[in-house]
């Protein structure tokens, strides 16, 4: 094979991995989306079989509880791991564009105010809402429901175990 098939095959390769990665990017952005849903979905059944169909065992609703919270907590890893692969994926097209001289679109707040402020466009927003993080807002909105599940969960079985 000589250097003109290889440099092609090269070429093709890194297309082919570029339309990878805007697809996982695209995965990654609905999951990051999904998990809140998710998360409020198992968090709302695990009260309602809880408090609704359970009644009066501290010790079963409690652990109910606790394994809802689990599950809470696997999906803060799921939220956590799916942002991580998101950004590693938005690297390494941002190095790939730098590379090859292309300006990219931009992935975060900071980069497309900017983007907007730079060709006199006017922001359609309320500016407060502009600067909020909402995967950090996600995130602690899944943290709360965990911490929940779990400290009424601990305090349930604690209360069986003072009852008997």
């Amino acid at each position: 094979m000589n250097d003109e098939d290889k440099e092609k095959i090269k070429q093709n390769l890194i297309i082919a991995q570029y339309n990878r990665a805007s697809y996982d990017y695209r995965m990654f952005d609905q999951l990051l989306w999904q998990v809140p849903s998710v998360a409020i979905t198992i968090t709302s059944v695990v009260f309602a079989v809880s408090f609704g169909f359970i009644k009066n065992n501290y010790l079963v609703m409690g652990l109910v509880l606790i394994l809802g919270g689990i599950f809470d907590f696997v999906l803060l890893v799921a939220l956590t791991k799916y942002r991580l692969l998101e950004d590693v994926r938005v690297a390494w097209m941002e190095s790939i564009e730098k590379e090859m001289g292309i300006e990219n679109i931009p992935v975060s707040t900071e980069k497309a105010i900017r983007y907007l402020n730079e060709r006199n466009f006017t922001h359609r927003t309320f500016s407060w809402f502009r600067t909020r993080n909402a995967f950090r807002s996600l995130f602690f909105a899944i943290l709360a429901l965990f911490i929940t599940s779990l400290s009424i969960g601990i305090g349930l079985i604690y209360f069986y175990l003072v009852m008997h």
